[in-house]
């Protein structure tokens, strides 16, 4: 029908301008008042033949277009909450953790609903990986809109600067972070206590501790006085502005970095140092559920009343680096890597050593940017390694092996210096990596010197004491004997003489080309 009514209205229209073409010129510049009075006739065609005019039709339009967007408005909410309705029927927070729809399906952390408390698991040192793991969890618990993150703390301590970018991640996050040292028989040592203390919410299980964060230099070194009062009180104003900022005791915290004092949980609540002891996590959100937090974003009511707990598990990348960052791992790739880097460079072409030892070296070298490393036990082992290599070349009597074994002992133990256990590779390690390393050069010594002691295979050192078969019967003690499939001449060298066709004969010497036999 508006097709119609538009037809209607071109037809006049291209009848008054071709009309207006066929006058001329001369007339159209005589009739100036046509041309100014045009446009009200126009319009006034439209009206008559539409009923409206174009502001009417524009308003209409309009009006229709919003009408249709919101009905679409109302069928996607009703479509959404159907959905939600039954997504959320016989759904438990045992399905939630682990990930799992309705009926089964497995879901991953993107696809799951976003009101839930993220859990991420810290246990052992803090370093590179460790501080990566927290800030991606951070960063994801809040792009899925997390009304909390909880980390569950272990840890002795760790590097300075990975510390710092975790308690940069917890104060910037808009989402509450708790930290809470778990489970029974927990620590927050160290870098431990800054990053407890820097949390919104501060709790304890019961039976765990914190403090003694003493900063210690990596490799235990002495350093002048000067250098350790500077380093001391950076980390005093580090941690006094963090309680500060938190309302903690920052007395007492001073004194965790200056005299190494430690609290017990419940010292910990006493002295205003954390917020809450609690058992499990259940029981930490139950007792937080309505506390007022203030983060980047402003302060917050907690309201977890309703709550699905998702854990934020480490990808394959967090788990490869956390790996080969623990000192024992480190040194058996360092080793693993100068032996394939030896052998190599002793075997040229080989390829498979260069290339594994290129791999475990580099991985290696990696994981000592995080460890406490002296040099000079690098360069025992790496003169250790050089002296087994020699035993197989040059016969020491077992010399070489020996200094080689107190070469890379000397070395494995000056490797790691560090007052912390967690930043020293373990003695069982060390001297079970080193006899093994002994007992392989040992092993190829053995071989090397029994392979020049084996009796040839070719020529005539092959032959010798070999047994073959006359294939003629010998005149004056001279004939043909078939051995080690092929023919040689041959003459009796003592003993019977008269040898017959199929007598089995012993080579026991030889005569220019020709071998000297004897009847067995």
């Amino acid at each position: 029908m508006m097709g119609y009514k538009f037809l209607t209205v071109l037809l006049p229209l291209s009848l008054i301008f071709a009309f207006e073409f066929l006058m001329g010129v001369e007339f159209l510049g005589n009739s100036p008042v046509l041309l100014q009075d045009e446009k009200p006739l126009i319009d006034k065609l439209i009206k008559d033949i539409l009923g409206r005019d174009e502001g009417e039709v524009k308003q209409k339009d309009k009006q229709v277009k919003d009408k249709e967007s919101k009905l679409k408005e109302k069928r996607e909410e009703k479509n959404f909450k159907e959905e939600e309705k039954t997504h959320s029927e016989d759904y438990s927070s045992e399905e939630a953790e682990k990930g799992v729809e309705p009926g089964g399906k497995k879901v991953s952390r993107s696809e799951m609903s976003s009101s839930k408390v993220f859990v991420l698991e810290v246990e052992g040192a803090i370093s590179p990986p460790v501080a990566d793991f927290i800030i991606e969890g951070i960063k994801e618990s809040q792009e899925k809109g997390a009304k909390l993150i909880v980390i569950l703390l272990d840890t002795p301590g760790g590097l300075d600067l990975s510390m710092r970018k975790i308690i940069q991640a917890i104060e910037s996050s808009y989402v509450p972070v708790c930290v809470f040292v778990w489970p029974i028989g927990a620590r927050a040592a160290s870098a431990g206590t800054f990053i407890t203390v820097s949390a919104h919410i501060a709790a304890m299980a019961p039976g765990t501790s914190i403090g003694a964060a003493s900063p210690v230099m990596m490799g235990g070194r002495e350093i002048d006085e000067k250098l350790r009062k500077k380093i001391e009180n950076d980390a005093v104003a580090y941690i006094r502005s963090i309680a500060e900022r938190h309302g903690r005791n920052a007395n007492w915290l001073e004194k965790a970095v200056r005299d190494a004092a430690t609290l017990t949980a419940e010292e910990a609540v006493k002295n205003n140092v954390v917020d809450l002891v609690a058992e499990s996590v259940q029981e930490l959100i139950k007792k937080i559920n309505g506390k007022k937090v203030k983060t980047s974003a402003g302060e917050i009511t907690l309201d977890l009343s309703s709550y699905e707990i998702v854990r934020f598990e480490p990808n394959l990348k967090h788990k490869v680096l956390k790996v080969i960052s623990d000192p024992n791992i480190a040194y058996i790739l360092l080793m693993i890597g100068i032996w394939g880097i030896f052998f190599e460079l002793a075997n040229p072409g080989a390829i498979f050593p260069g290339v594994a030892g290129a791999i475990c070296l580099i991985l290696g070298l990696y994981s000592l940017q995080t460890l406490p490393v002296n040099w000079a036990g690098i360069l025992l082992i790496i003169t250790g390694i050089i002296l087994f290599l020699l035993e197989v070349k040059v016969a020491s009597s077992g010399l070489l092996t020996l200094a080689g074994i107190a070469s890379i002992i000397l070395g494995s133990l000056m490797l790691f210096r560090s007052p912390e256990p967690f930043l020293r590779a373990s003695y069982r390690v060390i001297i079970s990596t080193t006899l093994f390393t002994a007992a392989f050069f040992v092993f190829v010594a053995y071989k090397g010197i029994r392979a020049q002691f084996k009796k040839s295979p070719v020529g005539f050192e092959g032959l010798m004491e070999e047994i073959g078969e006359a294939i003629s019967d010998f005149k004056d003690g001279k004939g043909k004997i078939f051995i080690s499939g092929e023919i040689w001449e041959a003459k009796v060298a003592e003993g019977e003489k008269n040898i017959a066709k199929g007598d089995q004969l012993k080579v026991v010497g030889r005569d220019g080309m020709t071998l000297l036999v004897k009847k067995v």
